[in-house]
């Protein structure tokens, strides 16, 4: 070392100088390999994010809300239907007139999916029938808009009101879904009304009831001894029948817009028929899941 050392000092300045610019230049070398590979590998980082698109899917009450708005919480099957008041309303023949229904809205929202499985999973201990419609928001009933409202905004003339389910938002109630809509704005300072236009019924199918049908009934219980019933319960044959989950399934269009998002909206009908509950003195809780996949 201490020759190489002595040589390097007897070298004339000129070659003194070369010495140190090729020292230079080798260490650039091998400082330029390690970033050419790094700006290489991010290259291929972004092209792999072209191909696989980053994607989302929210379920979400109506309006985009957190799903504690949603309102499962309780279905009284012998109450009655009451006016605004409060009071029951009465048939020609001065009978109460018995509910037999309740109407939930619920969102299903995403970014880049073009199509997506909306799946319906729930227990049968009250002989519940259920089925998912289309619908449709709106921001105005027929002659309350303000004028040169959006016709767009205001609900159809001639809609029924049967079909027409009027929604008070929560402005502290957009906690869990982050995309934004220029179309369909959210108000997090003040309550609006917004009323919702049942459409058609989602032709979907259950996949493991007993009779293959699209309601689920007294007669018609989930399966027991499937490919369904085996993944929950394995071997056990032990199994209250009411108890068995039934999964109802529907492929949908999301329609995306031109950011690559879409919002549709649908309301769960829950049905029941009055003497199956009068027979059903036992009232038990039901369970009952919504998922999306992502399909295309």
């Amino acid at each position: 070392m201490k020759d190489a050392i002595n040589k390097i000092k007897m070298l004339s300045v000129h070659k003194k100088v070369q010495l140190l610019t090729a020292a230079i230049l080798t260490i650039s070398v091998f400082t330029a390999i390690p970033v050419y590979a790094w700006f290489s590998n991010q290259h291929k980082a972004a092209e792999m994010y072209k191909v696989a698109y980053p994607n989302s899917l929210y379920i979400n009450a109506a309006h985009r809300e957190d799903r504690m708005y949603f309102g499962l919480d309780a279905v009284d099957v012998n109450d009655y239907v009451r006016g605004e008041d409060g009071i029951p309303v009465k048939d020609t023949n001065g009978n109460m007139i018995p509910i037999t229904e309740k109407k939930y809205v619920f969102t299903v929202s995403g970014s880049n999916a073009d199509k997506f499985i909306l799946q319906v999973a729930h227990t049968n201990n009250n002989l519940f029938n259920y089925k998912i419609y289309e619908a449709k928001q709106y921001d105005y009933l027929e002659g309350e808009a303000p004028e040169g409202a959006d016709s767009d905004k205001i609900v159809p003339a001639g809609t029924s009101d049967v079909n027409v389910i009027e929604y008070k938002t929560n402005p502290g109630g957009y906690t869990e879904n982050p995309l934004v809509f220029a179309s369909d704005p959210v108000n997090k300072t003040s309550e609006e009304t917004k009323y919702y236009v049942i459409g058609n019924m989602i032709n979907g199918k259950y996949l493991n009831n007993e009779n293959n049908n699209k309601q689920i009934g007294a007669d018609n219980l989930a399966a027991n001894n499937d490919k369904y019933y085996t993944e929950n319960y394995g071997e056990n044959t032990n199994t209250e029948a009411h108890a068995v989950p039934s999964y109802w399934q529907a492929e949908l269009s999301a329609n995306p817009d031109a950011n690559k998002q879409f919002c549709k909206y649908f309301v769960l009908r829950v049905t029941w028929n009055t003497t199956e509950q009068d027979a059903n003195k036992k009232k038990e809780t039901d369970m009952i899941y919504f998922s999306v996949l992502r399909t295309q």
